[in-house]
């Protein structure tokens, strides 16, 4: 097949699916507004679509970027990651068969949302295909009118040649000066939608029951300065590990050397920060 992906060239997600259809012998086309972050794309034919200022012109631009492509190439199919700017964009062109992928934020949040809604509605509706990686994510693409026909659940999946148990990576822990404690570890970037302020604000109320725990917390965003005051200002910068982004070759040793993982869900559906404490202890 001849396909054509409209997908942001910097999630990793949208990378593996792309990377599949490639090594698969499909000719592949990657059309994204974001700057490619990836080096391992043999076999891919990768468009940058150029960036403008304000949204309004932005998704314009794309639209018309998108159609130009479409009449370059004639692929067989037309696949969106996720549901918001992409899959309106994807709607906007008209071209069928359309394959929209959500991911989450763009069904839980923006779907909610006054002004974003109607737009991941309609791009929504106008797909062929919809996938998703979760049957509440299902379910809320149905609660906005949606024919459940055209849902499939697809589920992430694990390289477990890659991902193993195996003994904690000492050398990592000196690096980061973990000693034998036990650890927390984040993969969340610094976004709004990850809550990473719930996870440091229920760091003292572990380090009540557990003083020597130590808390990794990795990832980007525009939200790191505020995390890290945050972190100051409630006395327990020393208890965590600010690493930054971990490349995917590097994350494995980190997840073995970790002994409990921390997802919180957003903010808006809320969590008290007084669970984790009690997932260390029960831990201990």
């Amino acid at each position: 097949m001849r396909i054509l992906f409209l997908a942001g060239a910097n999630s990793i997600h949208s990378y593996r699916w792309i990377k599949y259809f490639a090594e698969r012998g499909d000719e592949v086309h990657w059309l994204s507004s974001a700057p490619l972050t990836f080096s391992n794309i043999k076999n891919i034919n990768f468009y940058k679509i150029k960036h403008f200022p304000l949204k309004p012109f932005q998704v314009c631009w794309d639209v018309i970027c998108l159609k130009r492509l479409i009449k370059k190439i004639n692929p067989d199919v037309l696949h969106a990651h996720y549901a918001g700017v992409n899959g309106l964009v994807g709607a906007c062109s008209s071209f069928h068969p359309f394959i929209i992928t959500t991911w989450g934020s763009d069904v839980f949040l923006a779907g909610k949302s006054r002004i974003k809604g109607p737009f991941v509605r309609f791009a929504l509706r106008t797909a062929d295909l919809i996938t998703c990686d979760a049957n509440s994510m299902k379910q809320a693409i149905i609660r906005m009118k949606i024919n459940p026909e055209k849902i499939r659940i697809v589920y992430f999946g694990t390289d477990t040649d890659k991902f193993k148990p195996e003994n904690k990576d000492e050398m990592l822990r000196n690096k980061l000066q973990l000693s034998n404690s036990p650890i927390v570890i984040s993969l969340r970037n610094f976004e709004p939608i990850y809550n990473i302020q719930s996870l440091i604000k229920s760091i003292p109320l572990v380090l009540k029951e557990i003083p020597e725990a130590k808390f990794v917390i990795a990832g980007r965003g525009p939200e790191e300065r505020q995390l890290k005051n945050l972190a100051q200002s409630t006395g327990v910068l020393e208890s965590i590990r600010f690493a930054g982004f971990i490349p995917d070759n590097e994350l494995p040793g980190y997840l073995t050397s970790a002994d409990i993982m921390s997802l919180l869900p957003c903010p808006m559906r809320g969590l008290p920060p007084a669970p984790l404490r009690q997932w260390l202890v029960d831990y201990r």
